[in-house]
């Protein structure tokens, strides 16, 4: 059989019945191997295969086809870690429990040559004297021995499916029929297995593992039920929900009725009491209610009157401004016109004055031609000319 792993299970994808008892052949392994690998071409694949897939034959061809692959060994096998050294035995190379190392570039199949691949030997340490009997001897064309390990280690989820289609589940070793019914069996298991396992990964999407499986202690490194398990005991928890999910909620309404109707037969009294008591302060608070909606009503009007009062407030200081302005204009132009005719009086001697002042300047003119023409009739020195000019002209103003 081969599976494809997913997570800590695999599901099945081909399978074939040997015609015979004991391990199958080369051929038998490439034709398997080919029909699925077909289905993965377009994705990088890894085969791992237990001891019934250990020939490195077969780990030549899958390298050809560039194929990654980790075949555990038989214990017997031989292997040539350099060239010029001799073959050695698997089980010879004295390996205790807690050991391990990863030989890279050995040849395998004495007189074959086939290789070069890396060989990881691995054995687990003992726990309380309890622990496997013999290494992993595993032949792989992976880099390293960490690599090697944690990837043949998943290799235990194809025994999972074996357990769950047996003993696990199915109890497909109970059924005695013949190898065609048998076929037809294994292909509804297979079917079947893949639907519970991928509907218990669902169930535990949606958190419902924590109600339908096995609780998780603190202690488990893993789940304590696996998703084939969740898938297909689960639901049984689910459909139980469901059928009895309406039961059980009118069941507990009838228990709240009849609680109810008793609790009010034994305090019938005390609640008529409280029910009148709650009418009285229901009046109360209604009343209440209605005073307090007319001081609502009140405090609006009020708040509306003060806003028109401090509108009206504003428009009256503006006009009052205007005033304002407009009388000191007033007053400033009163007062001008108070000035000016204050002046009329003085512009009005001023003009007399000029007009003296050109009749006199026009007397003292002539004179001053008569003046001049008797000194030079005369011959009056300019020194009494002149205190005789001075004195006509003082004279004169």
């Amino acid at each position: 059989m081969v599976s494809i792993i997913w997570g800590t299970h695999s599901l099945p994808l081909y399978w074939e019945v040997l015609e015979h008892v004991g391990n199958s052949n080369l051929a038998t392994q490439q034709r398997l191997l080919k029909t699925v690998l077909h289905l993965f071409k377009n994705y990088p694949v890894l085969v791992l295969g237990d001891r019934e897939f250990h020939s490195p034959k077969l780990a030549d061809w899958l390298e050809s086809k560039g194929v990654s692959f980790a075949l555990r060994q038989k214990k017997d096998g031989h292997f040539q870690e350099e060239v010029h050294q001799e073959y050695q035995v698997l089980k010879q190379l004295g390996f205790k429990p807690g050991m391990s190392k990863f030989y890279t570039g050995v040849l395998c199949n004495k007189g074959d040559g086939l290789g070069p691949f890396n060989l990881a030997v691995y054995w687990k340490r003992k726990y309380r004297n309890k622990g496997p009997k013999e290494p992993w001897y595993i032949l792989t064309n992976l880099p390293s021995l960490k690599q090697a390990l944690d990837i043949y280690s998943c290799r235990w989820g194809i025994e999972q499916l074996f357990k769950d289609c047996k003993t696990g589940g199915y109890n497909l070793e109970d059924t005695k029929v013949n190898d065609t019914r048998f076929l037809a069996l294994v292909l509804l298991i297979a079917m079947a297995y893949t639907l519970a396992t991928l509907h218990g990964q669902w169930m535990k999407k949606l958190g419902v593992d924590i109600y339908a499986g096995r609780i998780k202690e603190h202690k488990d490194k893993t789940q304590r039920q696996s998703e084939f398990s969740l898938g297909l005991y689960g639901q049984r928890w689910i459909y139980a929900m469901e059928l009895w999910a309406d039961w059980v909620r009118q069941q507990q309404l009838t228990t709240l009725q009849d609680q109810l109707l008793a609790y009010l037969r034994v305090n019938q009294p005390s609640i008529q009491f409280l029910v009148e008591g709650v009418d009285q302060h229901t009046e109360t608070a209604q009343s209440a209610y209605r005073h307090l909606q007319t001081i609502i009503e009140f405090a609006q009007e009020i708040n509306t009157f003060t806003w028109q009062f401090q509108s009206h407030s504003h428009q009256l200081v503006a006009q009052v401004k205007t005033v304002q302005d407009h009388l000191n204009r007033h007053i400033n132009a009163h007062s001008a016109v108070t000035q000016l005719q204050a002046l009329e009086k003085p512009m009005q001697q001023l003009s007399q004055i000029r007009i003296l002042a050109s009749q006199l300047s026009s007397q003292i003119q002539l004179q001053a031609v008569n003046v001049v023409g008797k000194a030079t009739q005369e011959s009056v020195s300019a020194p009494e000319l002149s205190s005789a000019a001075r004195k006509y002209v003082l004279t004169s103003i």
